[in-house]
């Protein structure tokens, strides 16, 4: 979960980025440095059946080995799952958002 956290932070940056140094970065999330075609929609896609998938398996109770596990009364494991797979989710709505208007406006 962090590392793609941390792989839709640095696209949303490098979407937002207006510095001339990240121009090719833009180009390569577009895939128009180097001809290939990066499908960074469809990847967010997967990213966001996953999450509805993890999060229908919390409403199900699936997740409740874990927090029987560590037995830890005072920490809300669910609650604490259910926030970082929203945060995600937020992060995937949030990159699909810059792209689209970064796309829209021709930058």
């Amino acid at each position: 979960m962090d590392t793609l956290t941390s792989a839709l932070n640095i696209c949303r940056l490098i979407a937002l980025s207006k510095s001339q140094q990240a121009d090719f970065m833009r180009q390569a999330l577009h895939g128009t440095a180097t001809g290939k075609h990066l499908d960074l929609e469809a990847m967010l896609g997967k990213i966001s059946k996953q999450i509805d998938a993890e999060l229908k398996m919390l409403d199900h109770g699936e997740g409740t080995t874990l927090a029987a596990a560590l037995s830890e009364a005072s920490v809300n494991l669910e609650q604490m799952k259910r926030d970082r797979i929203t945060m995600v989710a937020h992060l995937v709505s949030r990159v699909r958002e810059i792209l689209s208007e970064r796309a829209n406006s021709g930058a």
